[in-house]
């Protein structure tokens, strides 16, 4: 696994991607590895600065699909807003109902 840290020093595309590649929006991103669960993030978007602070890959990765998600579902502009979040357990897993056939 890659180490975090190294991510603050790569430039950062803007989020014109996620929209196709046809929008002319661009977000700074900034990460940052702090202390907290495996696989936890938090995400701050103020003024058009995203934050995403995380103690491993997987957390920022989390924080990454959050942030597109709430793109996908406040373009072109994204609110200004504070998410922390975290595993409840330290398994992830699935349900998957079998009786329906």
């Amino acid at each position: 696994m890659e180490d975090l840290s190294t991510w603050t020093k790569r430039p950062t595309p803007g989020l014109a991607a996620l929209d196709g590649g046809a929008g002319t929006t661009t977000v700074e991103v900034r990460f940052a590895v702090r202390a907290g669960p495996p696989e936890s993030y938090r995400l701050e978007i103020r003024d058009g600065l995203v934050l995403i602070d995380a103690p491993d890959a997987l957390g920022a990765l989390h924080a990454v699909r959050t942030l597109a998600d709430l793109w996908s579902q406040t373009r072109p502009s994204l609110p200004d807003c504070e998410i922390e979040d975290a595993p409840t357990f330290a398994q992830r897993g699935i349900f998957a109902e079998s009786a329906w056939g």
